[in-house]
């Protein structure tokens, strides 16, 4: 497992040199440096953004004053850099991020070239489902290895973040760390597949905002699905329609 270590200043001349690539999710902001792509704590980047000019020793200590959780949890990264060596769709997050000696960020894999599906907007619905068949396929993967992945589609009712990578048709998920992946004692697939079928929601309504003709063909899908079966059925029963 790979660890990157920062004093407070150094994080700071690395933010600065760096390139931000996302301050959009609810939890982290992510930041391109040489290779290594990073997501730190988020009120860290803020904390570091504000006082750029000053060395901000007590860093940590303000990140971590709504409460004492760590970041990420070293042994989750361990465990599931160990599932790796099995699961060759979906890559883990590689490592460690320490500020003064505290985990306030992880090294995530490298995708910088693929667009986030959340801003997904293609009404080419042979590509759409094609993109949902590999997510999928993904998805399997984990669950034959006993990982779930719970934070597919969070956040607001009408407006949520997707944490997956789209290039082409080719997938990638993301946000793979923390509180929403959960392993073996705490493997939860229903409630990935769950997320997976708000997913195909999602997008559906996407599709369908931007041609309200749309909105008859689908009316009638059912989004419960909380298996792989059901969620293979759910992607036949759009095919059938979509034909």
């Amino acid at each position: 497992m790979k660890e990157l270590n920062f004093t407070s200043q150094d994080l700071k001349e690395y933010i600065d040199e760096g390139t931000l690539i996302s301050d959009s999710g609810s939890f982290g902001s992510v930041f391109l440096h040489g290779k290594d792509l990073i997501k730190l704590k988020k009120n860290l980047y803020q904390l570091l953004k504000i006082n750029r000019k000053e060395v901000a020793s007590f860093v940590v200590e303000d990140v971590y004053r709504w409460g004492k959780t760590p970041f990420v949890e070293k042994k989750q990264i361990e465990d599931l850099q160990e599932k790796q060596k099995n699961v060759k769709l979906t890559e883990f997050d590689k490592g460690i991020v320490l500020v003064n000696g505290t985990i306030c960020g992880t090294i995530l894999a490298n995708h910088i070239e693929y667009k986030d599906l959340t801003y997904y907007d293609d009404l080419d619905l042979i590509t759409m489902l094609k993109i949902l068949e590999n997510i999928l396929l993904a998805l399997k993967e984990l669950d034959d290895n006993k990982v779930s992945h719970l934070d597919l589609c969070k956040g607001e009712r009408f407006n949520p973040t997707l944490n997956i990578l789209y290039k082409g048709t080719d997938i990638k998920l993301c946000d793979l760390s923390g509180e929403f992946i959960t392993y073996d004692n705490t493997f939860n697939p229903a409630e990935m597949y769950l997320e997976y079928a708000k997913t195909i929601n999602f997008l559906i309504k996407k599709i369908i905002k931007k041609d309200k003709s749309m909105k008859s063909l689908f009316a009638n899908l059912s989004y419960d699905a909380t298996s792989y079966e059901e969620s293979l059925t759910l992607l036949e029963d759009i095919k059938k329609l979509i034909k």
